[in-house]
């Protein structure tokens, strides 16, 4: 079994502007929710710089935004007593005149700039919100990438646009794990921008108590001997981390097949398009970096930051950039090559075949109609014929019209009658069963008779 990638091919000629819409509707929401709901509405300033473009940009990477999901949930479980204080600031973003600050000794360095702290949590507020969209769209995501494809002889060609960034909603079923402790509602800001500045430490000292002087000028602030959580080296912690690669490294391996030639002993061929290659180049790129970072700080024991420690590095705002051109050039990849299927379905799978993996199911069948020799060809019927309006049919006749398309239908087809023999009516071919003549436009065929229940539907592969 090896897999084989098709050419790039110019399927979208025929969509329409409400296709464009619907389309890209489909295609952005899954990265718009992931991004929305994974960087804070508001970021909070105890400095009077300001962060600048590029340093923005590092947040909505998804690398950062799953990130934040791991020390949220990872913060919670080590903390000795949560309150308030440490649920704002878990999920508050600061900007320090050191840069980014997500480190567990803002818990206690933010408080004098804290101007408002979180309530309880409730079901109805925005992060539960999103929380339940994010859900909704990642459960349709992992029942369109896997529980739809099921059994299917090649899954991936069936990606389209509408599809890009199902991995994405996937990956932001990760947000479960925080959920229950993610919130917006808490307000940080600087008393005093021209008197007073902030400084902060990005590294996180291994004593609590040595550089608490250092964290904000002329405040003192106490911090507990034992510290307000427990260290990293918690087994619960460590589990914690370890179940959190699981759902990563398995989408990582899956977009590994796609992209990485493979056989077995078998001759069955696998094909991708180009879209769904290009697709698994992007998140096998992606998910590569995130899960080492991911393992490297893990193993370094540097989870204490809700902000990936390495957000300022030159090499990963240029890592967030090359991600961001790949996503907008696999949007253009699959934008041409994305079409329209028989049952209203999108794919970037070309002819026939797109059709029979998007439209076919167990209890559904897909027949395309040929004007051809060999497979099914024409439409059989008992309507007036507006084409040999001089031949009346006669008990017992029916027309078998020159169709070329698609049938869809259910239940099962069931061969009936085989051509004995060819004439032809007013130079028109008559295909006769035992008796029974069917007129058709367009001859030349050895034919054969199609049922659905009682009806006479379709004409398909002649028997041998």
């Amino acid at each position: 079994m090896f897999a084989n990638v098709l050419p790039l091919s110019y399927q979208s000629q025929n969509l329409s502007f409400s296709d464009w819409v619907s389309l890209s509707t489909l295609c952005l929401s899954p990265l718009i929710i992931h991004i929305v709901s994974g960087v804070p509405p508001r970021l909070s300033y105890l400095t009077s710089s300001r962060p600048g473009l590029l340093d923005r940009i590092c947040l909505y990477n998804p690398t950062s935004i799953i990130w934040r999901y791991i020390a949220i949930a990872d913060r919670r479980i080590r903390c000795r007593s949560w309150g308030p204080a440490e649920r704002a600031a878990s999920n508050a973003v600061f900007w320090t005149s050191q840069g980014w600050d997500g480190s567990e000794e803002m818990v206690t360095a933010s408080l004098p700039f804290c101007t408002r702290l979180p309530e309880n949590f409730s079901i109805f507020s925005t992060e539960a919100i999103k929380t339940l969209i994010i859900t909704l769209q990642g459960t349709q995501a992992v029942y369109a990438l896997f529980g739809a494809v099921a059994g299917r002889l090649n899954p991936g060609g069936n990606i389209g646009l509408d599809q890009v960034f199902f991995p994405l909603a996937v990956l932001g079923l990760l947000r479960l794990c925080a959920a229950a402790w993610l919130t917006d509602d808490y307000m940080y800001e600087a008393k005093d921008f021209t008197s007073q500045t902030v400084t902060v430490s990005v590294s996180v000292p291994l004593n609590p108590m040595a550089r608490r002087n250092d964290l904000v000028d002329s405040q003192h602030i106490h911090v507990p001997p034992q510290g307000p959580f427990k260290p990293i080296s918690y087994w619960p912690s460590r589990m914690f981390r370890i179940l959190y690669l699981v759902p990563c490294i398995g989408i990582w391996i899956i977009c590994g097949l796609i992209v990485i030639p493979w056989r077995t002993t078998t001759s069955i061929i696998y094909f991708y398009t180009t879209s769904t290659f290009a697709l698994g180049l992007l998140y096998l790129f992606g998910l590569t970096v995130s899960v080492l970072l991911y393992a490297y700080y893990f193993l370094r024991g540097r989870t204490t930051t809700t902000i990936i420690p390495c957000v300022s590095s030159p090499w990963y705002k240029a890592y967030t950039l090359l991600l961001m051109a790949f996503m907008v050039v696999i949007m253009v990849i699959s934008s041409i090559e994305t079409r329209l299927t028989v049952c209203g379905k999108y794919t970037s799978t070309p002819g026939e075949l797109g059709d029979l993996f998007m439209c076919e199911t167990a209890g559904r069948w897909v027949l395309p109609i040929k004007t051809g020799s060999e497979g099914a060809f024409g439409l059989a019927s008992r309507f007036a014929n507006n084409n040999a309006t001089d031949i009346v049919l006669e008990e017992g006749q029916i027309w078998i019209d020159s169709f070329t398309g698609y049938c869809l239908g259910e239940g099962d087809i069931d061969s009936v009658l085989r051509v004995a023999s060819l004439g032809t009516v007013n130079a028109a071919p008559v295909f006769t069963f035992a008796g029974i003549a069917a007129t058709a436009l367009k001859g030349g065929w050895e034919a054969h008779l199609y049922r659905v229940g009682d009806e006479y539907d379709f004409v398909g592969h002649p028997l041998n």
